[in-house]
């Protein structure tokens, strides 16, 4: 049995059947975008992993670099201590003569 399609109702399935097709190629366009994001993402995640890489054989000479500069600031405030005990001396000599003599 052959059933007649009327032209309106032609007409509405043929513009249906455009809709449709103007909506998988607006799906075809958003998976193209998708994947360009995708692939940027990938690229950014594997950037990222080089920079932990390179991260991780930077601790060990960053804490050697803190370390020296812990001995040196050490070193500087021993002198400075010095230095301000010298300087104590020399302002209360006077004084400290008078005590011991």
């Amino acid at each position: 049995m052959q059933e007649e399609v009327s032209g309106a109702r032609f007409a509405t399935l043929e513009n249906e059947v455009k809709h449709v097709a103007s909506d998988v190629t607006d799906i075809k366009g958003s998976i193209k975008t998708t994947e360009k994001a995708m692939a940027s993402i990938d690229t950014s995640i594997a950037l990222l992993a080089k920079s932990v890489e390179q991260n991780k054989t930077l601790g060990p000479r960053i804490h050697n670099l803190e370390t020296k500069v812990s001995k040196i600031e050490l070193k500087i405030a021993a002198y400075a201590g010095g230095v301000a005990a010298i300087v104590f001396v020399f302002n209360k000599f006077d004084k400290i003569a008078a005590f011991f003599g």
